[in-house]
């Protein structure tokens, strides 16, 4: 794969980036409870530098390991996501000797697709509309891995995104100026809706973005938390069973505040991803609690 991410010629990279994007990787190995904080000079930049590393992390992890199929004939009549003709589509999955069929199409067992096909949620209230994968994106996925057939590493990944809560604007100036990857806005692929869950392999959220609830509990890889006010964000606790990255600005009195008020009690641990000059680290593990029907997001 080369290297993933160089960056402009006129851009003077940070001596913290390079924490940044290790903090990402090494947190996407760990389990569900797992926090990691960093607090850094400034927050410019940073979240997307984690996501990019995480991303990156995830392409190494489906090239080197098989994704498991998650449906088998016990589903039949469940509302599934799949690849069909180029296309993410909700169906009812039906099941027959050979394997699974949506929408009259039938996804052989041993197929290269079938990995793809994802259960979804039964609190869904209806099928979402199809999304057909722009020719660019596909065209930027074939090129990721040196694999003839993308769409399927897109769709692999996709099943556990990346999410970032966070400024998308500023992530998306941060892609378009300064980081050079061929096409890496279109390897991105950001949702801005985790209702397009198992669609994209990165989003990037306001944190106060409303969401449905249908979507608690939905494994993503890694949830990148962009400060202070995305900490507190209730859209943060609908991915509690995932590992999380807070990112925070030494400067701003909103970490002060988030010390003082939201972390007294933690436990911290140690933590050494490498650090550069400036930056701290920390973890801890967050008790992970059931979803009590009756707590509401919003």
């Amino acid at each position: 794969m080369g290297q993933f991410v160089t960056f402009a010629s006129d851009f003077r990279v940070p001596v913290w980036a390079k924490s940044v994007a290790s903090a990402g990787h090494r947190a996407l190995q760990q389990g569900g409870s797992f926090r990691a904080v960093l607090v850094l000079p400034t927050l410019e930049a940073a979240a997307t530098y984690a996501t990019v590393a995480a991303l990156r992390g995830q392409l190494l992890h489906v090239k080197e390991h098989r994704v498991e199929p998650v449906v088998s004939g016990d589903d039949a009549g469940r509302c599934v996501s799949a690849i069909c003709d180029g296309r993410y589509i909700d169906a009812r999955l039906h099941w027959s000797a050979v394997g699974a069929t949506v929408r009259n199409t039938t996804i052989p067992a041993a197929s290269r697709y079938f990995d793809a096909v994802r259960l979804l949620p039964v609190a869904l209230d209806e099928l979402r509309a199809h999304r057909r994968i722009k020719p660019e994106v596909r065209e930027a996925w074939d090129g990721v891995l040196d694999d003839a057939d993308g769409l399927r590493t897109h769709a692999r990944v996709a099943a556990r995104p990346i999410v970032c809560i966070g400024n998308r604007s500023r992530f998306a100036e941060t892609v378009g100026t300064w980081l050079r990857f061929p096409n890496l806005a279109h390897v991105l692929d950001s949702g801005d809706d985790v209702g397009d869950w198992f669609r994209h392999p990165t989003f990037v959220v306001d944190p106060a973005a409303q969401m449905k609830e249908w979507v608690r509990g939905l494994p993503a890889s890694l949830v990148v938390i962009d400060g202070a006010a995305a900490w507190r964000s209730p859209l943060r606790h609908a991915f509690r069973q995932s590992p999380q990255l807070l990112l925070l600005d030494r400067r701003a009195t909103a970490t002060t505040n988030l010390f003082e008020q939201d972390l007294s009690d933690v436990a911290f641990r140690d933590w050494r991803p490498p650090v550069s000059e400036g930056v701290e680290a920390a973890a801890f593990d967050e008790i992970v609690v059931e979803h009590d029907e009756d707590e509401d997001l919003y």
